[in-house]
């Protein structure tokens, strides 16, 4: 029997009034979500609304309260949404790295069963830091984003045996990251998108109107194995908002577009 995983990473713009347009095209079954700007009561008013749907949710931790609002932060957060007939179960680790990692909430992580729960795919949603919102300028942003990844490639040395999907709106040029540059370098990791865009050389790019930003999907070699076709989607073609202030200020090409990252795995 062959379950087909279809896997959507958006940049939300605020979770909560996207979603309805996001969920009402019944896309994808994973949702890798970053910029959802959910505090505590936020995550936990989310998490109700996607019960109604038979959603559910794995978070980054939740953030601060914006403007006296209890359910919306100002800025940043990810999550792991999952769409029946998929189950997702969190990632809970006391390692020392999660620990910290989880705590910036700027990392979300889920296990989802496949095969009749023979085996588990791993999800991971990141978020870079953008320079534009404070965290140093330029040089503070890349610094703290090279501390994620190195915190998660951490994590996830543990899990190599698993398929790992990583689905990040990163901020910055992957390839100026170090541990992630490495990690590619040795095969740990693929850049499916730049593998799967015909004629264009480089990693995975979109622009949303007149700013950029550099979104990645990365897997690792078990999870490669499975990947059925990775596509790069119009904007009038896939239902998801675009945040306006989403920018990237290193390496930008010429050859960026208007697009959405779809990747659409085959599961044998």
């Amino acid at each position: 029997m062959t379950d087909r995983l279809i896997v959507h990473c958006y940049n939300t713009g605020s979770v909560r009034p996207a979603w309805p347009t996001i969920s009402s095209a019944r896309a994808a079954h994973v949702y890798l979500l970053s910029e959802t700007r959910l505090t505590k009561f936020g995550q936990s008013r989310f998490s109700r609304d996607l019960f109604q749907e038979q959603h559910a949710a794995a978070f980054g931790a939740p953030l601060p309260p914006f403007a006296d609002d209890p359910l919306v932060a100002q800025y940043g957060g990810v999550a792991c949404v999952v769409a029946p007939p998929f189950a997702p179960r969190p990632l809970y680790s006391h390692s020392s790295h999660w620990q910290k990692l989880y705590g910036t909430g700027r990392c979300a992580a889920c296990f989802v069963p496949i095969n009749s729960g023979r085996t588990s795919f791993l999800f991971v949603a990141l978020y870079g830091y953008p320079s534009s919102v404070g965290h140093g300028g330029k040089a503070g942003a890349h610094r703290q984003t090279t501390q994620l990844a190195e915190q998660l490639l951490a994590v996830l040395a543990q899990f190599n045996s698993i398929p790992v999907v990583i689905g990040m709106d990163l901020n910055d040029d992957i390839m100026d990251i170090q541990p992630f540059a490495a990690a590619l370098a040795l095969g740990q990791y693929h850049d499916v998108g730049a593998q799967c865009v015909q004629g264009v050389p480089g990693h995975t790019y979109f622009s949303a109107g007149t700013s950029t930003r550099i979104d990645y999907c990365l897997c690792n070699s078990q999870a490669k194995a499975l990947l059925h076709s990775f596509e790069l989607v119009p904007l009038d073609q896939c239902p998801a908002p675009t945040s306006k202030h989403a920018v990237s200020y290193t390496h930008l090409r010429a050859h960026e577009t208007s697009l959405h990252l779809v990747c659409r795995l085959l599961l044998e």
